[in-house]
Formats: C-alpha cells, sequence, structure tokens
C-alpha cells in the first residue's frame, strides 16, 4: 500500500497535488494520540467512515484521546504504519465548545479533505465499532488458497465494487462527499484494500 501511495506522489504531481491547505487546522497526533495543531507543511490524513448512533461516542473538548471506537484505533494504526503522523477527524477536529471555530472548519471540510495527502474510508461494517478490515487479525473475510508445489494461488476479488456500493458508508450523503474531494483514497473492505487516486487504481 505505500509503494502505491509513493507512486502517486512521484508520478502524478498535477493530477494528484493537495490544494491550498485550511490555516490554523488541528489534527490528531497519531504517535501520542493526542490534538495538536499541524505543523507547518506536514502531510496529514483524513478519514471517512459511518459515526453510527449519536450515543455511540462524543466529540471532544480537550486535547487528550481516550477510548476510542475500533475504527479510530485502526485509523491510528495506519496512519503510522503507512509511514504518516496526524490525522484529521470530523469529530475530534472540530471543536464543540467553540462556535465559531466549529463553523469555520464545517465550512472548509472540502478544502480539508482537497488538502489531505490520503483519506482512509471504512466501507466495511455498520459503525465506528466495526473497524477497518486487515489492520488487525481476524476481521477480513479469509480468501480461498490453492496449493501447487511450493506455489499457493490466491483468486483476485472481482466483487469489490458492487461490495463498496452496497456498504453503508457509501449511503451516506457525506462520506461520499468526502470520497469525492478526496485525491487520493484508500478504501478498506471485508475482502480486501483498495487504492484510487486521480490517475490509478490498485487492488491487492
Amino acid at each position: 500500500m505505500k509503494n502505491w501511495i509513493t507512486f502517486c506522489q512521484k508520478h502524478h504531481t498535477q493530477l494528484c497535488s493537495q490544494k491550498a491547505r485550511v490555516s490554523a487546522l488541528t489534527v490528531i497526533d497519531c504517535e501520542i494520540c493526542q490534538v495538536v495543531e499541524l505543523p507547518s507543511a506536514s502531510p496529514y490524513l483524513t478519514l471517512s467512515y459511518v459515526w453510527g448512533s449519536a450515543q455511540a461516542f462524543e466529540g471532544i473538548d480537550d486535547e487528550c484521546i481516550q477510548d476510542v471506537p475500533r475504527v479510530i484505533n485502526d485509523a491510528f494504526h495506519a496512519v503510522r504504519s503507512l509511514g504518516f503522523r496526524y490525522l484529521w477527524i470530523d469529530r475530534y477536529c472540530i471543536p464543540q465548545g467553540d462556535a465559531q471555530e466549529k463553523q469555520r472548519l464545517i465550512q472548509n471540510m472540502g478544502a480539508i479533505y482537497k488538502s489531505s495527502a490520503l483519506t482512509l474510508i471504512a466501507a466495511a461494517g455498520d459503525g465506528p465499532h466495526y473497524g477497518l478490515p486487515g489492520i488487525r487479525p481476524g476481521l477480513r473475510r479469509a480468501r480461498p488458497t490453492i496449493s501447487i508445489g511450493p506455489w499457493a494461488l490466491i483468486p483476485q476479488e472481482t466483487g469489490f465494487v458492487s461490495e463498496i456500493n452496497e456498504s453503508k458508508w457509501n449511503s451516506r450523503g457525506w462520506t461520499y462527499q468526502e470520497a469525492i474531494l478526496s485525491h487520493r483514497k484508500l478504501v478498506f473492505t471485508n475482502s480486501q484494500t483498495y487504492f484510487q487516486c486521480q490517475a490509478m487504481h490498485c487492488l491487492e
């Protein structure tokens, strides 16, 4: 997956370049699990997922990130594994106690997604407690394997488009908008992870 992103960053500079940033952007530092102001010129990722019920978990008004649902923990791990550090998540990075700042960020949601280096898309499950398949053992659907001597053959998945289209994530208007605005996307489904940018599509 890192190779897909690196190839895109190197060869698709015009098609997939990030747009002008939103100033004074607050992000999560995935190394220390705290909300911080994004350092100048540092890349960040965004997360697109289904919130679930309104009572599932609340936004925060302090800097410490604790007791988060599985999709958030998995996203932290994915960010670090891909060689990044910062992650923007609407529910944690839009301050609930500052009405003016909250309105400013909501108005700039499009620019936030356009400016991110990559959007992680949780297209499996029906809420934040499902997680990102493939990040941890046991969540991804097993793929059949055929052994021929020393080789193992794994058939390529062909139903990933319908899997994404039929997901709860795809049924939400705002998540669809987040995907459209993102120049690079890493989509997590129950069968595999799928990368898309403005110039190529990649399957595992």
